[in-house]
């Protein structure tokens, strides 16, 4: 009997380890490529080479801080060895080594290049808005069962400050705004204490229990869908902000409504999850 149970556990750790490297390979294999969640939103992914585990382009500023966070430092020398979209192959050894990497120019005002893995030309990531479009329009469609075989990397919440040649778009005045996106954030860090920090008291047990029930995947779903919100109604003392999220089970397309209402010390809270 002991005999058998060793053999069981020799197996698992087999077939464990065996899923463990299939799924390494596939993140090696598309090792800096922008990914597109094809059944969900057409949410965009950038494969970190440097740790193979994919992290979130929501927005213009996820884009610029996964480029201020996971850019690489490099000489005005070496960054000439890669070329551009216009020019003709150059060191393409040196640009086969780096391919899929941010590099950012320490010897100048830090600018951003994107290295496309595809043909490995070097591509300007300027402002934010123009990072997140081009590294979106960079992308390779992939199915839900093979993208969350790479496991998903987390940014720093706290934004470097932006150098000259990168100017991030002005904070929303809007407060309310403010809470939407800043529970956003904390939901999909998982940190509960300060997710419920942000909603009215008479909803704090269901986002408490939300939390706990969510994986990693649907906290950063539901975060990314409050993001993507904007002002639909507005009233002095409740604001309603809403998007639209693909219902597989529907079909169709569904309206997503999120409520802040005023407090009587003129902060705002959400009143609903």
């Amino acid at each position: 009997m002991k005999t058998i149970k060793i053999i069981l556990m020799v197996s698992l750790l087999f077939i464990v380890g065996n899923c463990a490297l299939a799924e390494t390979d596939l993140a090696k294999k598309l090792s800096g490529r922008i990914l597109l969640q094809v059944q969900s939103l057409g949410q965009a992914w950038y494969v970190n080479p440097l740790d193979l585990k994919r992290y979130y382009l929501g927005r213009p500023a996820d884009a610029f801080n996964l480029m201020r966070q996971l850019g690489v430092g490099i000489t005005n020398q070496n960054l000439a060895k890669i070329a551009t979209i216009s020019q003709g192959d150059l060191d393409k050894t040196f640009a086969k080594n780096h391919a899929g990497k941010i590099f950012l120019q320490t010897e100048s005002a830090g600018q951003a290049w994107y290295v496309n893995p595809l043909n490995l030309k070097r591509y300007y990531l300027g402002r934010p808005a123009d990072a997140f479009n081009l590294m979106s329009g960079q992308g390779l469609g992939i199915r839900e069962d093979n993208l969350t075989k790479i496991s998903i990397g987390y940014l720093s919440l706290l934004s470097p400050t932006a150098p000259s040649s990168l100017s991030t778009a002005p904070a929303t005045s809007d407060q309310a705004k403010q809470i939407i996106d800043g529970a956003a954030s904390a939901i999909r860090s998982g940190d509960t204490s300060r997710t419920i920090t942000y909603f009215t008291p008479g909803v704090k047990k269901l986002v408490e229990y939300t939390m706990v029930v969510l994986n990693d995947e649907g906290r950063l779903s539901l975060g990314n869908m409050m993001s993507a919100t904007t002002l639909k109604t507005s009233t002095d003392n409740e604001k309603t902000y809403s998007t639209e999220v693909y219902v597989a089970i529907v079909g169709n397309k569904v309206e997503v409504k999120f409520y802040v209402k005023k407090q009587p010390d003129g902060s705002w809270l959400i009143a609903n999850l």
